[in-house]
């Protein structure tokens, strides 16, 4: 069956997986069916296999001459291994394998789509998925169908709710309880970087000494909004990255609605550093933006398909805004460049750059202008980037009349 993601948390679905393949880009929540499976694959008792009595069912070795009995040890298989072994019966627990889809080879493919048909009740096989141009296709690929027992589960978009209960579940796994205001803030500044969640609370979690003890008898740390926003002041690159992201969307109105997620990221900077610290920090990204853009527009990184890092880097010669980017962020910041066009992007960098830099009203004049570029005039464009100025123009016209009777 085909499962989307609100069914993170059904049970029936865990019960009849023999096969799962996790899609979407995002590690956290594919992680978390992949380890519900594999905790369900543990052997609740602690019999070991005996190699004597494997030897008399003619069973001692694996097609590729591996030991069962230490096979059993582990249950934790690769791929290979596992279709070996994965329709003999084991002594206690499942046969257990993780496997990205990315490396699976063509004919190791052509043995899973056939296993798939008639899965082991013995084992359970995940497939991770996490590029789109390989996932897309199992959406419409029969195989997953009418089956009971070999299922697809689509893990790219969370709704808030889903997000919430997920975020809750993973601090509470570390002794910590948040809820209200304190979630949805943490939800607002880590925002859709969700590969960071686990990190980001592990950290917490570390410097849990001295928090309130809740008086609810369930042994959990209560953090408050302000020991929140206290360990989260490290990780304001998150929100920034997301406004990065955000100014990339054409907005079709001149309206300042407040419900818009660009504005709340904006009134988050606001309220816990300043605008001045938002315009220094957001220079440097859009550098990044333009550098990547120009370098996907020449063919440098072929965004669409998967790529090596390295290889780009290589294309692209050496830059000092892009060379101490990891691998990860250079990969998630190419994403985040193709947004819009390299003109926009410049559209952009100039608008913002061109504020006062000590001067708050004037960063916020040029991050509302960056925001709503898309319906303002080439002139009003012109004036915030500040190449022209036509106020100053029509008052020397004005100025320039003479009477004349």
């Amino acid at each position: 069956m085909i499962y989307n993601f609100d069914d993170i948390e059904n049970e029936e679905m865990y019960k009849n997986t023999r096969v799962m393949y996790t899609t979407g880009k995002y590690p956290l929540f594919n992680n978390i069916v992949a380890d519900k499976l594999k905790k369900m694959c543990k052997a609740t008792t602690s019999i070991k296999a005996d190699s004597k009595i494997i030897a008399e069912f003619g069973l001692e070795k694996t097609e590729s001459g591996e030991s069962l009995a230490e096979l059993e040890e582990t249950l934790s298989l690769n791929l290979n291994q596992f279709l070996d072994v994965a329709n003999t019966p084991t002594f206690s627990g499942k046969w257990y394998c993780k496997v990205d889809y990315s490396i699976i080879t063509k004919k190791q493919l052509e043995l899973i789509e056939e296993y798939i048909k008639r899965p082991s009740e013995y084992a359970v096989l995940i497939v991770n998925c996490s590029e789109w141009k390989d996932y897309s296709k199992l959406f419409k690929s029969k195989l997953f169908e009418k089956s009971r027992y070999s299922n697809l589960i689509k893990l790219s978009f969370p709704r808030k709710s889903e997000l919430a209960n997920i975020t809750q579940n993973i601090f509470a796994s570390k002794g910590i309880r948040v809820q209200g205001k304190v979630l949805s803030y943490f939800m607002l500044k880590l925002s859709n970087d969700y590969n960071s969640y686990g990190d980001i609370i592990d950290e917490i979690a570390s410097h849990i000494e001295g928090l309130e003890v809740s008086g609810e008898g369930k042994n959990l740390y209560v953090l408050s909004l302000e020991d929140m926003k206290q360990e989260l002041a490290k990780v304001n690159k998150f929100l920034l990255d997301d406004f990065v992201a955000q100014i990339s969307k054409p907005i079709k109105n001149d309206k300042i609605v407040k419900t818009r997620k660009i504005y709340k990221i904006l009134d988050s900077f606001q309220e816990d550093y300043s605008l001045m610290y938002l315009r220094n920090a957001l220079i440097p990204k859009l550098r990044i933006m333009i550098k990547l853009r120009e370098a996907i527009n020449n063919g440098y990184i072929p965004i669409t398909v998967r790529y090596g890092v390295e290889s780009c880097r290589k294309k692209m010669g050496e830059d000092k805004d892009v060379d101490g980017l990891s691998d990860y962020a250079f990969r998630k910041y190419a994403e985040m460049a193709n947004l819009t066009s390299l003109t926009d992007w410049y559209y952009i960098y100039l608008i913002v750059s061109n504020s006062h830099e000590y001067d708050e009203k004037s960063i916020l004049r040029s991050l509302l202008a960056a925001i709503h570029r898309n319906i303002y005039s080439n002139d009003r464009i012109i004036n915030d980037i500040g190449i022209k100025n036509t106020l100053q123009e029509g008052i020397y016209k004005i100025n320039s009349v003479k009477y004349t009777e």
